[in-house]
């Protein structure tokens, strides 16, 4: 679908039935060359779907000058591999940040990790055991970065006519970048800003981001303001008044900040029994596969560490117990 002149977006298929495709957005700069933003999941049909919608529009995978990557989750960057060996010369751009994250987390047993994560923050082994596996997730490849260009907040990228600027904007991971072109008013927010859903803001299993809901809050702070034309995601639809949705995101956490505090009366709670207890668009929490019980969990404990950093609530660490959170 063309967006304006020189710029369009192209769907392909996800993994998931409540988000059944992810968004790249294809520019071109009149010499032949194009720059992608994102490319979608690894699969067989998402690589054929890039592919077919690439030639509809007159490109070839060889015609690509840049890949620019919002952040490191797989229905983003999962296609690098496979564009690669078509096409060896394109330049990928990554935050510094999110590389250095990436790289750090490699040739980890994350599964056995994030069980006994998840038994810290009170699930039981057995619950673990016999919770719905997710293997789509599991059996996704990850693409090797190789020679990545990286950049950083403000950093400026020209492209034929286009002038990309790049904004860090960590919160729904670490390293996660936002693309603002100037010239045309236009923001590219991968999963930072959506128009629909809340993007998942979690901690993560080593303790090296406990305040990703701060960074999260900060970060969409930071972008309310940029005088935007048009809303680019990487999910549902674009729209927009950028201003509008930042402020409907705010409200969201506020709201939902507030109704993690109102479970904590005279007792202590683990992470997954609050939950358990608050409310989720997508069911109930006991009826999650692992993997989005890890999330949810992922989600609960961002919230829990926010009210302890905001003396609202107490952490105790119980050492190899069981973390506890409680009213100070």
């Amino acid at each position: 679908m063309q967006i304006i002149s020189d710029l369009h977006q192209i769907k392909t298929s996800m993994v998931r039935p409540h988000l059944p495709y992810v968004m790249c957005y294809v520019f071109e700069d009149r010499s032949g060359k194009i720059t992608l933003f994102d490319t979608g999941f690894g699969t067989d049909t998402a690589f054929s779907e890039l592919k077919d919608k690439l030639y509809d529009i007159g490109y070839k995978f060889t015609d690509i000058e840049n890949i620019i990557i919002s952040h490191t989750h797989p229905d983003h960057m999962g296609m690098l591999s496979r564009i690669r060996e078509v096409n060896p010369s394109f330049k990928l751009i990554i935050s510094e940040k999110e590389y250095n994250w990436l790289s750090s987390r490699q040739n980890r047993d994350w599964q056995t990790l994030g069980n006994q994560w998840l038994q810290k923050h009170g699930m039981s082994l057995e619950e673990i055991n016999n919770s719905e596996q997710d293997t789509q997730w599991k059996n996704i490849e990850w693409p090797q970065l190789k020679n990545p260009t990286l950049v950083n907040d403000l950093d400026i990228l020209q492209f034929g006519e286009w002038e990309f600027k790049f904004l860090d904007t960590p919160g729904h991971t670490i390293g996660h970048l936002c693309m603002y072109e100037v010239n045309k008013k236009i923001m590219l927010t991968g999963d930072h800003v959506l128009p629909h859903i809340s993007p998942n803001v979690s901690v993560d299993f080593e303790g090296k981001n406990n305040d990703s809901l701060i960074q999260y809050i900060h970060s969409l702070e930071k972008i309310e303001n940029y005088e935007t034309d048009i809303v680019l995601p990487a999910h549902e639809f674009s729209f927009k008044n950028l201003k509008q949705r930042v402020k409907e995101l705010l409200m969201h956490h506020q709201e939902r900040l507030n109704e993690h505090l109102m479970l904590f009366q005279d007792k202590s709670m683990t992470a997954v029994d609050v939950a358990r207890e608050i409310s989720w668009n997508t069911g109930s929490f006991d009826n999650f596969n692992l993997m989005m019980k890890r999330s949810a969990v992922g989600e609960t404990v961002a919230h829990l560490e926010y009210l302890v950093a905001k003396n609202s609530l107490e952490k105790i660490n119980g050492g190899h117990k069981q973390v506890v959170w409680s009213l100070p």
